[in-house]
């Protein structure tokens, strides 16, 4: 058993539309790994940016991940590339 585990701060769904559109895909691609995925979602509150040094984004393995709007099969992609990466 693999375990990518991202660390998800988006923005307030409200003011950004895209960012809401991915954490979506975010979550049903991560659902489709079932407990092979770890996926944690962060509030973008000022706390967040005190904590983590940044006030939002997306990140897989601790590592920042898609810098524009993306599809669902981008996110599929990424991720695979993870479980690839720890083999």
């Amino acid at each position: 058993m693999f375990l990518a585990s991202m660390l998800l701060t988006p923005r307030t769904y409200k003011t950004l539309p895209v960012g809401a559109a991915t954490v979506l895909y975010l979550r049903k691609v991560a659902a489709e790994f079932g407990d092979r995925v770890s996926m944690v979602e962060v509030p973008a509150w000022p706390e967040a940016l005190a904590r983590y040094g940044v006030a939002d984004g997306i990140f897989i393995n601790g590592r920042p991940a898609f810098f524009s709007p993306v599809t669902e099969e981008q996110v599929r992609a990424v991720i695979e590339e993870a479980f690839r990466e720890r083999i």
